[in-house]
């Protein structure tokens, strides 16, 4: 609602005026020039301030998902993966077997996080991020049988579906962990506006 009512009171009288009001103007002093400066700036930032509410929205609520990414993009609502049970018999393997089948099947990664099964038919979850992706939340996920070492299930990142592709950058773009020191800055100077 911020957003809104501030376009609302920016938005000149009339349409004509628009273009000038995106315009900086060096020419004016005193509270007229500050008035102009947070104008632009305001208007400026809002589609980053914009972004930043959608993607923590998204983040935060299963509805925000449902009607905004998965629904259009899939038909289909949210539903939270269902890791496959451990099937195998023989002892645990170790974690050392666990990562030796998930690079086999991703060999180049940057990132990689290995969930431990908390009861005893529960898989080893792998989260791999591979190399060649802007994304760092693009995960390819391998679920291990844990007595066995046998792969039980591989999810690609490449080949999930478009809601799960555009799902996976919410946390990046509302974080600003792609892209570096630069869209860290730009995200410092939009929540400055």
């Amino acid at each position: 609602s911020i957003l809104a009512t501030g376009v609302y009171l920016w938005l000149p009288r009339t349409w004509k005026r628009v273009k000038a009001a995106f315009a900086f103007n060096p020419r004016l002093k005193g509270r007229a020039f500050k008035v102009n400066v947070h104008k632009l700036v305001g208007i400026c930032g809002m589609a980053l301030v914009a972004m930043l509410a959608f993607t923590g929205a998204a983040i935060g609520f299963t509805w925000v998902k449902n009607v905004f990414i998965f629904g259009p993009c899939d038909g289909v609502a949210f539903v939270a993966p269902v890791p496959p049970k451990s099937i195998g018999v023989g002892g645990p393997i170790s974690l050392e077997q666990a990562w030796s089948v998930a690079r086999s099947l991703i060999p180049n990664f940057h990132t990689a996080k290995i969930f431990l099964p908390l009861e005893k038919n529960d898989s080893i979850a792998i989260a791999v991020v591979a190399d060649d992706t802007a994304n760092p939340e693009a995960h390819s996920q391998v679920y291990i049988d844990a007595n066995d070492g046998k792969t039980l299930s591989f999810e690609p990142f490449a080949q999930a579906s478009a809601g799960w592709r555009l799902n996976s950058w919410m946390k990046p773009l509302h974080k600003g962990t792609f892209g570096g020191l630069p869209s860290q800055l730009l995200i410092m100077a939009g929540t400055l506006c």
